[in-house]
């Protein structure tokens, strides 16, 4: 009788156990609210106001974050871009003025975590891949911008660039080992380094004055970038820059390109082309290995600063509609 009352408290421990480890014997975490795959962005309206806002993939269910129009959010009314944190809480922001914020989706609060000054002007922020770093370009010089990233209360910052290049829109890989970022002066050519700034490449050149642009790693392996020969067109490469290859022209009525993303699996990616009135046209289209699929126009108007990204979905439930659309 006391064997079989052991063994079954023995068994009990066992299974309690288990369930609260992984295979490897690691603690599991629990999985707290799902999140929903969302695009950020930047929405201003025709009386020119801005608005921080996210939508669903296929451009439905617009939601906004930050309105520089409402009272509420009046003492930042400038908020001109965002990028949301990999646990779907968080956003970094960024006002006209070059400060940097970061944004508590659902306390609506925003805390300063760096002021721009001679000597400091971030743009183009975004989170490493484990919400450790931020991420962005230092514009104070513009004609030799360079790479830093910081915690995301603003201490420890590190330059990870010196002299000799002009970066901007810098990205990271999904596995967060490598930056891929593209030169903003003449868009002579696409960089990658390591995440600690080391063994900076230029990886593609451009092979016209035109230039290349946006560049965007959509694998650990492999990017997609804009080129500007001729026409508007988008292709694709190895991380490295080899094998590149051309995946689509777009049609003359298109002058140029902004912004180019993929979300986290690489399997679906956003892009912005100008017409010759500078108007925005949104599209998203579904990616596997080098096929596109169709694709779909989702907004056209004044959107930019496109970011994929992962929110919360009660936090994504609690935001208010986008109201004129």
């Amino acid at each position: 009788m006391k064997t079989n009352l052991l063994g079954a408290v023995m068994l009990s421990a066992v299974v309690i156990a288990a369930a609260g480890c992984t295979k490897n014997g690691d603690e599991k975490k629990p999985s707290g609210d799902p999140l929903t795959e969302v695009i950020i962005f930047t929405y201003k309206n025709d009386a020119g106001y801005r608005s921080v806002c996210v939508m669903k993939p296929d451009g439905t269910g617009i939601r906004v974050m930050h309105d520089e129009n409402d009272p509420a959010d009046a003492s930042y009314p400038e908020i001109s871009r965002g990028a949301l944190s990999p646990d779907g809480t968080k956003a970094v922001m960024q006002d006209v003025g070059y400060n940097l914020f970061v944004y508590d989706i659902a306390g609506k609060a925003l805390t300063k975590i760096g002021t721009a000054g001679d000597t400091w002007a971030p743009d183009e922020a975004v989170w490493s891949p484990d919400g450790s770093r931020i991420l962005y370009c230092n514009w104070a010089d513009q004609d030799n911008t360079t790479l830093e990233t910081m915690k995301p209360d603003g201490a420890g910052k590190t330059a990870l660039t010196g002299a000799g290049y002009n970066f901007g829109r810098p990205n990271y890989a999904p596995g967060g080992s490598v930056i891929i970022a593209s030169n903003m002066a003449g868009n002579e050519y696409i960089c990658s380094m390591s995440s600690a700034g080391a063994s900076v490449k230029k990886i593609i050149e451009a092979e016209t004055d035109e230039g290349v642009d946006c560049a965007f790693p959509v694998t650990d392996s492999r990017i997609l970038y804009f080129s500007k020969k001729d026409r508007i067109s988008l292709c694709s490469a190895g991380i490295d820059g080899k094998n590149a290859a051309l995946l689509e022209t777009f049609g003359s009525q298109y002058i140029d390109c902004d912004y180019l993303c993929a979300n986290s699996d690489g399997t679906t990616i956003c892009y912005t082309l100008l017409d010759g009135d500078y108007k925005s046209h949104v599209f998203v289209r579904s990616l596997s290995g080098s096929t596109l699929g169709t694709a779909e126009q989702v907004f056209t108007g004044s959107y930019t600063r496109l970011k994929f990204g992962r929110i919360k979905q009660p936090l994504y439930d609690a935001l208010p509609a986008l109201q004129d659309i």
